[in-house]
């Protein structure tokens, strides 16, 4: 949620709210301590804003962002949760995937074959794909995961 308020440059009451609807408080999340303030997570929201906003676009952010959430998950159903939970603040999945259950199996058992992840051809021109700021479609998406 942290992302998506922040991509959508939400206002800081409604940061508030929706934090506090998530089980947010001072020191707590759904009422386990965690010792980090209510205001430390609205500062994340207000940071994560400002990668965007500083770079004049959103893949660099993305990226870095991306890279430690790739880093944390434990399972490809994290990311899957990661990527609804931002969906309910700016669109990032196609509509019928981000409300289809049987899309969302379909999805968390799908993989790339070896020859994808090993061909170093394949992998260049993925990389060349995410960095050209005029590729905005499915192949962007393929690309990105790759």
């Amino acid at each position: 949620h942290v992302v998506g308020l922040a991509v959508t440059g939400a206002a800081p009451t409604h940061i508030r709210e929706c934090l506090g609807a998530l089980g947010v408080a001072t020191n707590k999340i759904n009422g386990e301590w965690t010792g980090v303030s209510f205001a430390r997570f609205e500062r994340l929201v207000q940071h994560v804003h400002g990668v965007w906003h500083n770079e004049g676009h959103i893949r660099g952010g993305t990226s870095l962002l991306m890279r430690f959430l790739w880093e944390k998950a434990r399972s490809k159903e994290d990311l899957l949760t990661f990527l609804l939970a931002v969906h309910t603040h700016t669109p990032v999945l196609h509509p019928s995937m981000a409300v289809d259950d049987t899309q969302h199996a379909q999805w968390l058992q799908q993989t790339f074959a070896p020859g994808e992840i090993e061909n170093e051809e394949a992998l260049l021109s993925a990389a060349m794909q995410v960095l050209d700021p005029s590729v905005d479609d499915i192949e962007f998406a393929h690309s990105y995961e790759l």
